[in-house]
């Protein structure tokens, strides 16, 4: 029933999990390695490898936009996450419409959920990727869109919400 891998590189992964863009110095990079830290003050961490050009944006610029991306820009995703920025013009080619930016011009595309306007903290060495500790100055949220987020399943395979469940406390 379960096939039992040592490295993660080998498993043929069904792990969903959230896709953002990570929005830094003009360059888009698609993220799927990130996680809330802490609610009080509201820290994010993003894991780039350091070969990325984003890990040296972030790690000299020092900000960035999180935009979590609804389902329908799948492709834009799987492109940000495929083309390096110094190849060609990632947000030029993508198209994708940024009527506000952070309080640092980085783009809120109006086509995200909602979207983080990021400060780094602290940068962590994790072995094969860094961990940019981020605080979270803004948090923009899309009032016009459904609830439908972009989920990498790996291996260029992307899925969204099938169904919303609400628990009604007790008592």
């Amino acid at each position: 029933m379960f096939q039992r891998y040592t490295r993660l590189s080998d498993a043929s992964l069904n792990h969903p999990r959230l896709c953002a863009l990570v929005c830094c110095g003009g360059n888009l990079m698609a993220a799927s390695w990130h996680t809330p830290l802490s609610r009080e003050p509201f820290r994010y961490g993003i894991a780039v490898r350091a070969q990325n050009d984003t890990h040296h944006l972030l790690s000299t610029i020092g900000h960035c936009s999180l935009n979590f991306l609804d389902i329908s820009e799948y492709e834009t995703i799987d492109y940000t996450g495929s083309v390096h920025a110094r190849d060609e013009c990632k947000s030029e080619a993508c198209g994708l419409v940024a009527p506000t930016c952070d309080a640092n011009a980085n783009p809120v595309f109006a086509s995200a959920l909602s979207a983080f306007g990021c400060r780094v903290r602290d940068i962590l060495e994790m072995g094969d990727h860094t961990l940019f500790v981020c605080d979270v100055a803004e948090i923009f949220v899309n009032e016009n869109t459904a609830l439908m987020p972009t989920l990498f399943m790996g291996h260029g395979r992307y899925a969204t919400l099938g169904e919303e469940r609400l628990i009604v406390p007790r008592g």
